[in-house]
């Protein structure tokens, strides 16, 4: 058994749909299909809300948008004028949103039901599609079998409660060709819609892995998987076919945009591999996250992140400051303390000492600090670029150093040339 997600991009139209479709029969294996909702209309239902409040005919467009965008998918993917199921629930949001104006005010399990509605408006219509394809298929309500706390907004999954459904899941694979379920949501032990926060679907597909013991969990993307550097500034970017989970995390950290790994923690813990495809380019290996962690020395990605701030000071900081703050490196020598922060909205005037704005390239990778060659090509590259400085950390899976915002591209170009297209270093 397997699970596979596809993200909004992935089933954005009903052209994109066809190709999830043809993701799902190529696999000889039961699968559970966890979808989020069409691209672009979490972020309206997200908005409605306040204007429900503040801007009526703001809201009745986007209401309207949202109507117009599933009608159209309808009527390409299942060649249907009017499909029932759709429109009862499209009222059933229409209705919930007229609540909402006549009260004048929303709470939190308002809104986590009313942003619900995206990715149950993409499942009832891809389970039909399936159907019509000949799928021995099943809908199923994603918070009746994902059990959460009761923080409506970023919910913390009960593991024991949920995982006392999964027999009832596998036992639907047993009957089913396909189980079509919604990403992004649970319910608390009321029964109450709750929303999994950042990366929700992904957490989601995680968490039914787990449950139904699933062989592999494949997460379907608009990208081949996760790339050697960012390849809008270096077009030489490689894809990465295999991964360990702290590298994973590392990366993210640093700010690289791979998937958030939070939302793998229950398959790693399950010692299930994690999948990044295309759902685009279906021949592409894509790029394959495993638990283990190996010892190789071996340098994997470089990652550029923008617009941080080094503070040089001999104060301690204060609650506010790291309440406000992201940490990226602190470290302290002679009463003299270096701390690099990821810049967020007004620390600079919360911060005592010297300040200066950086940006920073992260080589990670296992055991980079071993590496000889490393240091080698480094050593070289960095004698053509002035003001660098090169921090290391406890961690053995990055090393990282500022460099000015002017010459941070031009160094990353070079360290990738250096790293990854001529003979790797030892």
């Amino acid at each position: 058994m397997i699970v596979m997600k596809f993200g909004g991009t992935s089933i954005k139209d009903a052209s994109a749909m066809k190709q999830a479709y043809k993701a799902i029969v190529n696999q000889s294996k039961p699968s559970l299909i966890v979808l989020s909702a069409c691209s672009g209309i979490t972020n309206m239902l997200v908005s409605l809300p306040d204007l429900l409040l503040s801007d009526k005919n703001k809201a009745q467009e986007f209401l309207d948008n949202i109507y117009a965008h599933h009608t159209k998918l309808i009527e390409e993917l299942l060649s249907l004028k009017n499909f029932p199921a759709f429109e009862t629930t499209f009222l059933e949001l229409r209705d919930f949103c007229e609540g909402i104006a006549i009260l004048g005010e929303y709470s939190d399990s308002n809104f986590a039901k009313l942003v619900s509605f995206g990715e149950w408006f993409s499942t009832i219509i891809f389970d039909e599609f399936c159907r019509q394809m000949g799928k021995n298929s099943i809908l199923i309500d994603s918070s009746k079998f994902i059990k959460t706390n009761d923080n409506f907004l970023a919910a913390k999954y009960l593991v024991s409660e949920t995982k006392a459904e999964g027999q009832k899941l596998a036992q639907m694979l047993n009957q089913y060709d396909l189980i079509i379920a919604q990403g992004f949501i649970g319910s608390n032990q009321l029964g109450k819609i709750t929303l999994l926060g950042r990366g929700g679907s992904d957490f989601s597909a995680a968490i039914f892995g787990e449950m139904i013991k699933a062989s592999e969990i494949q997460i379907y993307t608009d990208v081949d998987g996760i790339m050697s550097t960012d390849p809008r500034v270096v077009p030489n970017a490689l894809q990465l076919h295999k991964l360990s989970f702290p590298q994973v995390r590392r990366l993210s950290f640093f700010g690289a945009k791979v998937i958030h790994p939070d939302t793998l923690l229950p398959a790693m813990e399950a010692n299930i591999p994690v999948k990044i495809l295309n759902t685009f380019n279906q021949s592409n290996p894509g790029t394959t996250i495993v638990a283990e962690y190996s010892d190789e020395i071996e340098i994997q990605s470089l990652v550029l992140k923008r617009d941080c701030l080094i503070n040089y000071t001999k104060e301690t900081l204060t609650n506010t400051i790291i309440e406000k703050s992201r940490i990226l490196y602190s470290s302290e020598s002679d009463g003299q303390r270096i701390v690099i922060f990821e810049n967020m909205p007004d620390l600079r005037n919360l911060l005592e000492g010297e300040v200066e704005e950086t940006d920073i390239i992260a080589i990670c990778g296992n055991n980079v600090n071993k590496s000889t060659g490393l240091l080698r090509v480094m050593h070289t590259l960095l004698t053509h670029i002035a003001g660098i400085e090169i921090f290391t950390g406890f961690s053995r899976h990055a090393i990282f150093f500022t460099c000015h915002k002017d010459y941070s591209e031009k160094l990353l170009l070079m360290l990738h040339s250096g790293l990854f297209e001529t003979k790797r270093p030892d």
